[in-house]
């Protein structure tokens, strides 16, 4: 589901595309710090399909770390003319360097597209997501890096742009809202089901025990709910 949303969301970009493929680019590092190691992988699937709807190959890092071990690249360079090795040893005239972050429910992604002939920055997309998910984070960041990527030279704002991804505050009132709506249906249906066994229990009836327990729980998941929906 979260892979057709980031196909839905990149499709608007898409029209602008070239009708033919695109040069590709490389993604030269994904780095992670407070997040799973899964987290590289999902933003390079996610960057590679989206920018694959526009035309747009994209080499994976392992597949540019790959060519650059006989190289003279120096691990670690992001940017400046140490670059120039990279595009020597791969043939790719841009390149994406990533870092994610994440503290709790708090993320940051940090996307930077620089060319090879001087490792010059072109571009960066900068995200700080308070309340979201992981997922979330890397497909807003992923949204954006894209109609950077596409868009058409004659439309660049300046040579160096830094697009701040701001907070979002409509999603996470969505959000809230959906919190709170979760926490009042479990409490009502917890509520009602605890009532329905207090009554069977009053018949003597089989299941009313089953009933009252499993109505009290779910009635305090719907309260715990509620509570989480305040903190947002």
């Amino acid at each position: 589901m979260r892979a057709i949303a980031v196909l839905a969301l990149v499709a608007a970009a898409a029209g602008s595309a070239r009708a033919g493929e695109q040069a590709p680019v490389g993604l030269l590092e994904v780095a992670t710090q407070g997040v799973s190691d899964t987290t590289g992988d999902k933003f390079e699937e996610s960057m590679e399909r989206a920018l694959a709807a526009v035309n747009v190959p994209v080499v994976r890092s392992k597949l540019v770390r790959d060519k650059l071990a006989q190289s003279d690249y120096v691990h670690g360079c992001s940017f400046g003319p140490c670059l120039r090795a990279v595009g020597r040893a791969t043939g790719l005239e841009r390149l994406l360097v990533a870092r994610i972050e994440g503290a709790g429910k708090s993320y940051s992604v940090v996307v930077s597209l620089v060319e090879t002939k001087e490792g010059r920055l072109v571009s960066q997309v900068a995200q700080s997501c308070p309340v979201c998910t992981v997922d979330e984070a890397i497909t807003t960041a992923t949204r954006a890096v894209v109609e950077l990527i596409t868009r058409r030279e004659g439309e660049a704002r300046a040579e160096q742009e830094v697009v701040s991804v701001p907070d979002d505050q409509a999603r996470i009132a969505r959000k809230k809202r959906h919190v709170r709506n979760l926490g009042i249906l479990f409490t009502s249906v917890g509520a009602a089901a605890l009532v329905g066994g207090i009554l069977l229990a009053a018949d003597d009836s089989d299941g009313a025990g089953a009933m009252v327990g499993g109505g009290a729980g779910m009635a305090a998941t719907g309260l715990g709910t509620l509570l989480l929906s305040v903190t947002f």
